[in-house]
């Protein structure tokens, strides 16, 4: 994989699309050729975290080694020199996974985030931050077990950057078809460490605490073909 930083100077700071409306050409080209698939994707600047805790309630009070996982779109996150901002929101999908029947606690949240501490670089796109997370939900664990609004909170240490460039890629698998694209990124990415606390609010409730990792990725679109033969 390659990878090709962007400058922010004036006079470059289009070339990113430049490049990807030209490999957008090369793939059109390539697609008539017999067996090759054009792809298109685009993604939205996601946190993503997953973990490793105890819960009890569900299915019973005994502890349970549960896994929470989470994906969270920011909106915040593809704003240039917005590292040192004290505040952030997102939506997305969560889960505990409980290993017993029902298998997990999961539904739709909210993260309503405020930064109490944080220190930049000059130009604001590099940052440690400690992050304090609210995340209302509405979880669902199976028929009339545990499902019902809960609320979790979040305490994240994450060093932050931020990414403005062109990625391309050849790979090949081993029944011989293979896939090239390209793609441009555009946002913070991010490596951090959380402890989070979870109680569900209605009964039969249940209660989590955990800890993990986390990451921010970028925004992107691409453009690829696939080969078939």
């Amino acid at each position: 994989m390659t990878y090709l930083a962007t400058s922010h100077r004036p006079e470059l700071s289009l070339r990113p699309l430049r490049l990807l409306s030209r490999f957008l050409v090369i793939a059109a080209l390539l697609t008539l050729s017999a067996g090759c698939v054009p792809v298109a994707w685009v993604t939205p600047p996601v946190q993503m975290a997953i973990g490793v805790g105890a819960s009890a309630g569900i299915p019973e009070d005994n502890a349970r080694i549960t896994m929470p996982l989470s994906v969270t779109a920011n909106p915040l996150q593809v704003v240039y020199g917005q590292g040192a901002r004290r505040f952030d929101v997102g939506v997305g999908y969560s889960a505990h996974f409980l290993f017993v029947d029902p298998v997990a606690a999961h539904g739709p949240h909210l993260d309503l985030s405020y930064i109490p501490l944080v220190r930049t670089d000059e130009d604001g796109t590099r940052a440690m931050r400690l992050i304090t997370s609210a995340r209302p939900a509405y979880r669902f664990a199976g028929e009339g077990v545990g499902r019902g609004p809960s609320i979790g909170l979040r305490l994240t240490l994450e060093s932050v950057g931020f990414t403005e460039g062109v990625g391309a890629e050849c790979q090949t698998s081993s029944d011989g078809s293979s896939f090239c694209g390209a793609y441009l990124g555009y946002g913070e990415n991010a490596f951090g460490l959380f402890v989070e606390a979870t109680r569900g609010l209605t009964q039969p409730a249940y209660s989590a605490i955990s800890i993990g990792l986390s990451f921010r990725l970028p925004a992107t679109a691409g453009v690829g073909v696939v080969s078939q033969f």
